[in-house]
């Protein structure tokens, strides 16, 4: 469900936070259930291939839709959902269409209420997940492109952003990289639309400067390896107006990919260290995640706990999710959802302070292919109840 992209988007943000520097290998969520909030719908006839969930709400404020094929590929997706800000009920229309070229996203077609397209993405891929050209139009204009070319050993050599009106191509801006040894970057060079130089990043704890140094943004690295195999990375950033920050990162490698088990960031004011955020990735040997995000002050503002009962590659189950937010480092709200068994969600409660209930609601299954999402107020009344519907092939 939709309650589910908050923490998903602030996690993304973080991450994209934690490199500093620009990241040269865009990815596309490739589109399963998973990626919109329902891998539970996979759970209840494992064994089956979904063809479609749907829900309505009886009250007609809600109703989604997702059709699949028969490889479990997200084929269509409708959201049509009321909500009340204030006052005022507000709408959120959202139509997408997928289409695949060797079990790629090669496209991506969004439409409004009347059908008609009103923007699309395309993707050329070098490998899964590593992404040569990315097209944004508007409807069926070309309105930006952006170009990644790959050394040999498949690291990003080149990156370029581009920008169409009228049928012609701009420069926005140009990314250039270099490695050392092990693909470890070595420098990024920014330049803007005239190709002119605008930014250095140099991973070199001993650079001493050149006549570009007011361009230069200094990353120092070190790591270190524990005797159980986990990689500490901690990379010192100095940006070209001065500002410091310190990414430690904690990792290992396994079958030539990097797993990050752990995040910190800090900026660095005055030589004191500000802890920003938190966060700690699942895995299959500790399967949970866990977020916080600091103020100014070092307290904590918000939190974000999910624990599994399994995680690896082949198997996804959940055993309960929270979220909860703070106020001068002490608890002000909190959201709790719990599992099953088989990870099938059973209830989602909202709390204010003193633990004093706001909301629950409650999933019943009644059988194998209807759903049922009753909410109640803080007082016990129901308020709405959503239908789920699933097919299969």
């Amino acid at each position: 469900m939709k309650q589910v992209l908050l923490p998903v988007i602030l996690f993304l943000a973080f991450h994209s936070l934690a490199q500093r520097v620009y990241s040269p290998e865009p990815s596309i969520n490739m589109p399963y259930l998973e990626n919109e909030g329902e891998s539970w719908v996979k759970l209840i006839q494992p064994q089956r291939q979904v063809r479609s969930v749907t829900w309505v709400e009886e009250n007609k404020r809600y109703n989604s839709y997702y059709c699949l094929d028969e490889q479990g590929f997200l084929q269509e997706i409708k959201h049509n959902i009321q909500f009340r800000t204030g006052l005022f009920l507000k709408n959120h229309y959202e139509h997408k269409k997928f289409t695949y070229t060797n079990g790629l996203a090669s496209k991506i077609e969004f439409f409004d209420k009347k059908g008609k397209l009103r923007s699309q993405r395309e993707f050329e891929y070098l490998t899964n997940y590593k992404i040569k050209v990315n097209r944004i139009y508007s409807g069926n204009k070309l309105k930006a492109e952006s170009i990644n070319l790959y050394n040999n050993d498949s690291t990003v050599r080149e990156h370029q952003s581009y920008k169409y009106k009228k049928g012609e191509r701009t420069l926005i801006n140009r990314y250039e990289y270099s490695y050392y040894t092990g693909k470890q970057r070595k420098e990024t060079k920014l330049y803007g639309k005239n190709n002119r130089l605008k930014q250095v990043w140099k991973y070199d704890c001993d650079f001493k400067g050149t006549p570009e140094v007011k361009k230069m943004n200094l990353v120092c690295r070190n790591t270190a390896i524990d005797n159980k195999g986990y990689e500490t990375e901690v990379l010192f950033n100095t940006d070209h107006k001065g500002n410091k920050s310190k990414t430690v990162n904690v990792l290992y490698k396994v079958k030539g990919r990097t797993v990050i088990v752990r995040t910190e960031f800090y900026n660095i004011k005055k030589g004191k260290e500000q802890k920003w955020y938190d966060v700690h990735y699942p895995d299959s040997i500790e399967p949970w995640y866990e977020a916080h995000y600091y103020d100014k002050k070092g307290n904590k503002v918000t939190e974000w706990r999910n624990e599994y009962k399994m995680y690896n590659s082949k198997k996804l189950i959940p055993h309960s999710k929270t979220f909860n937010t703070y106020h001068k480092g002490n608890l002000a709200s909190s959201r709790v959802g719990l599992y099953d068994e088989k990870g099938l969600p059973i209830s989602t409660e909202s709390f204010a302070k003193k633990n004093r209930s706001l909301g629950k609601m409650i999933w019943t299954y009644s059988s194998d292919t209807l759903i049922l999402l009753k909410n109640y107020n803080k007082k016990g009344r129901l308020k709405d109840t959503k239908r789920c519907t699933l097919q299969y092939y």
